[in-house]
């Protein structure tokens, strides 16, 4: 695994982390996903992290609905493992299907 492979792995899991806290908090946002439905985490401005998110849930046979999960964030994004990014560091969220 290279270096940045790491750091998208990290960034991703720090996503999903903050997306599982907000549902924890709002499970109302279920109804806006479709069972069985993969969620793709994406950052506003970082097209380097958004296609590599892309194309790791690429599955030319799955016929799951795809959800794009968008974070803007109020500072630009430096994921660190010692202080993960967190909700209070969210601007925005937009949740939206695929195609």
């Amino acid at each position: 695994m290279n270096e940045r492979t790491a750091v998208y792995e990290l960034l991703n899991s720090q996503l999903i982390a903050i997306f599982d806290g907000l549902l924890a908090k709002r499970p109302d946002l279920l109804e806006e996903i479709p069972e069985g439905a993969v969620v793709i985490m994406q950052i506003k401005g970082e097209e380097a992290f958004n296609a590599w998110a892309r194309r790791i849930t690429e599955d030319e046979e799955s016929v799951r609905p795809r959800l794009y999960l968008q974070f803007a964030f109020k500072t630009p994004v430096k994921p660190r493992a010692k202080r993960p990014l967190s909700w209070a560091q969210v601007k925005e969220l937009d949740l939206q299907p695929v195609g």
